[in-house]
C-alpha cells in the first residue's frame, strides 16, 4: 500500500494527469488487475483577474506620499496649484494561475487635452527608457505630465521602473507596467504625476487611462 502527496506546482489548466506504478527492472508500467483503473487528479480551471483600486491621498507608495485620493475609475487631480507637482496612484491586484504568466499594459486615448487645442506636455522619458522627474520635466516645460511603474522587475528581467524616480510619458500604443512569468497573486501601485506652470493654457484637462492584462496558458 502506497500514499501520495501531490502540490501543485505549475501544472497545465484544465488538463487531467494520471499516475502508475513503473517497474524500473523491466522498463514497463506495471499492468492493472482486472477491473482496476490509473489514479488520476485533475486541475482546475484558467484564472485570470486585474482589478484596479483607488488610493487616499497621504498614501507612502513607491517613494512619493499622494496628494489627492483616487477611485478606481477616475484620477482627478482637481485645481493643479502653478509650480507645484501633484502626484496620485492606482493599486492594480492581479491573480492569476497562468502557467506562463502574465502582463499588464497602460495606454491613453488622447494626450491629457481641454479641448480647445492645449494639452498638458509629457514628461520626455518613455517606457523603454523611463526618466528622472528633473530630467524629464525641465525648468522651461510649461507642464509635465508622467507615470512610474510600480513592478520592479518587467518581461527580460528589465528592472527599469525599479528606482522610484523613474518616469514615462503616457502613449497610445500599449506600453508594459506589470509581469510575472507565473501564476502570481501581487499588486502594484502605478504613480501619476503632474506639474503645470504659469504659461501653461488654462481650461480643464481630461483623458482617458486603460489597463489590459494579458496571461499565457
Amino acid at each position: 500500500e502506497y500514499e501520495f502527496t501531490i502540490r501543485h506546482a505549475g501544472a497545465r489548466q484544465d488538463a487531467a494527469y494520471y499516475f502508475r506504478a513503473y517497474d524500473q527492472t523491466n522498463s514497463l508500467a506495471v499492468p492493472l488487475d482486472t477491473g482496476e483503473t490509473y489514479p488520476s487528479v485533475q486541475v482546475e480551471g484558467s484564472r485570470a483577474t486585474l482589478t484596479i483600486a483607488g488610493l487616499a491621498s497621504g498614501t507612502a507608495t513607491e517613494g512619493i506620499t499622494t496628494d489627492i485620493t483616487t477611485t478606481a475609475t477616475a484620477i482627478n487631480f482637481g485645481l493643479l496649484n502653478f509650480d507645484s507637482e501633484t502626484e496620485a496612484a492606482q493599486r492594480m491586484t492581479i491573480d492569476t494561475n497562468a502557467t506562463g504568466g502574465y502582463q499588464v499594459f497602460i495606454f491613453e486615448d488622447q494626450q491629457l487635452s481641454n479641448g480647445m487645442g492645449g494639452n498638458i506636455d509629457d514628461v520626455s522619458g518613455t517606457n523603454a527608457a523611463p526618466s528622472a522627474w528633473a530630467t524629464g520635466c525641465t525648468v522651461t516645460a510649461p507642464s509635465c505630465y508622467g507615470y512610474h511603474a510600480g513592478d520592479d522587475v518587467l518581461e527580460g528581467g528589465s528592472t527599469r521602473f525599479s528606482p522610484n524616480d523613474r518616469y514615462a510619458q503616457f502613449t497610445s500604443t500599449v506600453e508594459e507596467i506589470a509581469y510575472n512569468a507565473g501564476p502570481a497573486n501581487e499588486t502594484h501601485d502605478t504613480v501619476f504625476k503632474i506639474l503645470a506652470r504659469l504659461d501653461e493654457d488654462d481650461g480643464t484637462f481630461t483623458n482617458t487611462l486603460e489597463y489590459i492584462l494579458v496571461v499565457t496558458f
